[in-house]
């Protein structure tokens, strides 16, 4: 208990610190430090693609759902799985119950159960995301797990480890205060931030723009149907 009060604490700290950051408009985002490596992130695709995409992301976070089904499900077989992008989805926690769900696909044992279970919980947001006791969300989340053939045995160990959220949060900390960010979902093409992060046809095409720098010779979907008329 007194560790989930200092998650809690902890959490809150951070939110409030977020308007500091958003007063210096003249501060610059390390788009270096967004193409590191990271030890809490779920990774897809092929590392060598042209074009990497980023995604800072909250479990709970009704906006990053959206993205996740209205974006990445839409380009995954078309841009990610097919080696044009790679895509780095990483945990930045809003709350206690997105910060256990992130530790909780961190413990899973391999990448294939870790990009399931990210999917699954956001399809699944509703069901488990808005428990106000913790007894109640790990009821929810184990359902969750159980009903998608994921393995929650090792859950109640995962959520109780306090090393792992701490790390976790420093991680959240530093990517707050040098990738700048302010809000879920937040969206780097690259090194550069992508803002309107709402639409299919803008984003696709942002991707396309990305490719063609690098030398990629992109086409859009839109150009692929013309030629197939």
């Amino acid at each position: 208990m007194k560790h989930l009060v200092k998650i809690m604490l902890v959490l809150l700290l951070v939110f409030l610190s977020v308007p500091a950051w958003a007063e210096n408009e003249n501060r610059q985002t390390d788009g270096d430090y967004v193409l590191q490596k990271t030890a809490f992130e779920v990774t897809y695709g092929n590392p060598a693609a042209p074009v990497v995409l980023t995604e800072y992301s909250s479990f709970t976070c009704p906006h990053c759902k959206n993205f996740h089904s209205q974006i990445i499900d839409k380009i995954m077989a078309s841009y990610i799985d097919t080696g044009k992008v790679f895509y780095v989805f990483r945990y930045f926690p809003l709350n206690t119950q997105a910060l256990k769900a992130s530790m909780l696909v961190h413990c899973l044992p391999d990448i294939e159960q870790k990009r399931l279970f990210v999917a699954t919980l956001f399809k699944t947001q509703s069901e488990w995301a808005f428990e106000d006791t913790e007894q109640q969300f790990m009821e929810k989340i184990e359902a969750v797990a159980k009903a998608n053939n994921i393995d929650p045995s090792h859950f109640a160990d995962c959520a109780a480890d306090g090393n792992l959220a701490d790390q976790l949060l420093k991680a959240r900390a530093q990517a707050g205060n040098k990738a700048h960010i302010r809000s879920t979902p937040t969206v780097f093409i690259n090194k550069e931030r992508y803002v309107d992060n709402r639409q299919l046809e803008p984003f696709i095409a942002a991707l396309d723009k990305a490719l063609l720098k690098a030398g990629y010779a992109a086409r859009t979907e839109r150009e692929a149907a013309r030629e197939q008329q």
